[in-house]
């Protein structure tokens, strides 16, 4: 169709033609919308209902629908009823809904793909349907097509249509409630649940990320997430989602003792005790201790004996004893004790020293302690313990003046777990 240019009507201001034709081209622009699918009755009303002309967006073209005519409609023989005049959406079909026969009678439904476009209200008995006998109830009309490529909204629309989102939809919202879909294009509410305990239970219900990792900290445990070594005096902190700790620890290990020129091999400083302790109330801190090494003994003293290494009050272990020098060969210190612990060691002995005469004396060796073995037995000067909380060996004999090897400081490690 052409069409006209829009010109507000104005008996006040226009002259009698010039207000008549904008009346005529103001008509003329609202037809095509205001028209479209128009509902009445015929012009010698009978028992049909007229549908003027209109037009079906497909999505990708425009669809005519010209002039129709429901069939003809039969009046009911005891109640009132109401039946509905339809067109469909996708062909541009009109054709009528019958309604049930009742004394106060209600639409009936309509069918998926329909658009309702009139209310023909029906007496008993009657023989003509007029205007007054008609209500217009045309909505903002859908455009033709099929579900799959029906699209709504202006220049063909923003979202296809999707039996998914019909179903979604559909649902009525609540509070802390959220969509499932229950199979192919069909949809519930379940529970959106913030409950540190679980205490529901549910087999449907979604738990909160924060309730979930709460359920867990509160529940599960056995993990390690964090191992902590001290060789030094200091403090623990306790990482925020620890549950209990393993503490090892080893006491400094004792010192070998020297030699002098007559003396045969000096001997081994003795290894640090050791403890492995379960703790699964640790404090927010604790206090760790590192036993200091056992000094070395010189050429005429006996070597030093190694510090006591602590975790808090939970579990100590002592140091190993210095070895001692002497000329028929000297003796290993004894290893340290622990106390405290889950398990208490103690750390291992040192060797004496070598009583063959001359420049064959030997050393005595360090003692091992749990993290390994002390300093090595030689005819020369002492080796320092190796191994954390290890001790050193003697001096030896090789025809002069030899040192002993310093024991090995103490440690603790930390392990913590969820």
């Amino acid at each position: 169709m052409t069409v006209s240019t829009p010109i507000q009507p104005d008996y006040t201001a226009q002259d009698g033609s010039t207000y008549k034709a904008n009346i005529d081209g103001a008509v003329d622009v609202a037809k095509r919308i205001g028209w479209a699918f128009a509902p009445h009755a015929q012009s010698t009303p009978d028992m049909t209902v007229r549908v003027e002309a209109g037009h079906l967006w497909s999505g990708a073209a425009v669809t005519d629908v010209a002039v129709q005519s429901t069939t003809t409609i039969t009046a009911p023989a005891v109640n009132p009823r109401n039946d509905l005049v339809v067109i469909n959406g996708t062909t541009g079909s009109v054709s009528t809904i019958t309604g049930t026969e009742s004394a106060s009678p209600s639409d009936p439904a309509v069918t998926a793909g329909f658009i309702p476009l009139a209310r023909v209200r029906l007496t008993v008995g009657m023989a003509e349907i007029t205007n007054t006998d008609i209500d217009d109830i045309r909505a903002l009309l859908v455009p033709a097509g099929t579900a799959a490529t029906r699209n709504v909204g202006v220049l063909g629309g923003v979202q296809s249509y999707a039996a998914e989102l019909a179903a979604i939809g559909n649902l009525t919202s609540a509070a802390n409630t959220m969509p499932r879909f229950t199979g192919s294009g069909t949809a519930d509410l379940v529970d959106f649940l913030d409950e540190d305990d679980m205490a529901s239970d549910s087999n449907t219900a979604v738990a909160s990320q924060q309730s979930i990792r709460a359920y867990i900290n509160s529940n599960a445990g056995g993990g390690l997430h964090q191992v902590t070594a001290f060789t030094a005096n200091g403090t623990w902190t306790k990482h925020a989602d620890t549950k209990a700790v393993l503490a090892v620890g080893a006491g400094g290990g004792g010192g070998g003792a020297g030699t002098t020129d007559v003396d045969r091999g000096g001997g081994g400083g003795g290894a640090g005790g050791s403890f492995i302790a379960w703790i699964t109330s640790p404090g927010s801190t604790e206090t760790v201790t590192i036993g200091a090494a056992g000094a070395n003994g010189s050429d005429v003293t006996n070597g030093g004996s190694g510090g006591t290494t602590s975790f808090g009050s939970h579990a100590s272990a002592t140091g190993g004893s210095g070895g001692t020098r002497g000329n028929s060969g000297g003796n290993g210190g004894a290893g340290g004790t622990a106390s405290g612990a889950t398990i208490n060691s103690d750390g291992g002995g040192g060797g004496g020293g070598s009583t063959s005469g001359g420049s064959q004396a030997c050393g005595g060796v360090g003692g091992s302690s749990l993290l390994g073995g002390g300093g090595r037995s030689g005819r020369g000067h002492g080796v320092a313990g190796s191994a954390y909380g290890s001790g050193g060996s003697g001096g030896g004999n090789d025809g002069g003046i030899k040192v002993g090897g310093a024991g090995k400081s103490g440690i603790v490690f930390v392990l913590e777990f969820k």
